[in-house]
């Protein structure tokens, strides 16, 4: 019975994850996918949300490094979007981080 409750909370955090990158709220669509596979280790849709979720934080990176220098408040918003979203030890998360700091007194 636990493995199904598991499986069940799983699911409903998977759909909240999907419709979470949806709608662009990146943030919370890491925090599902990462509880989703938290609950159900094995589930390969939720690894798949997670490397789309790395893939739209790589873009929002580029974006942000495009518009440090014209805008660097509106820069300064993405990286700590890419920092939250990025997956722990990746190079983007760890430039993001590198230009956040640059760009913060």
């Amino acid at each position: 019975m636990g493995n199904t409750i598991d499986e069940q909370l799983a699911s409903s955090s998977l759909a909240a994850g999907q419709s979470a990158l949806k709608k662009g709220d990146l943030g919370a669509a890491g925090s599902h996918f990462r509880e989703a596979l938290r609950l159900n280790p094995g589930d390969g849709r939720a690894r798949e949300g997670l490397e789309n979720l790395q893939k739209k934080a790589e873009e929002l990176f580029l974006r942000a490094y495009i518009q440090r220098d014209r805008d660097p408040k509106a820069a300064a918003e993405m990286f700590k979007v890419v920092i939250e979203t990025a997956s722990e030890g990746s190079d983007v998360k760890r430039k993001a981080e590198m230009y956040l700091s640059e760009l913060q007194p």
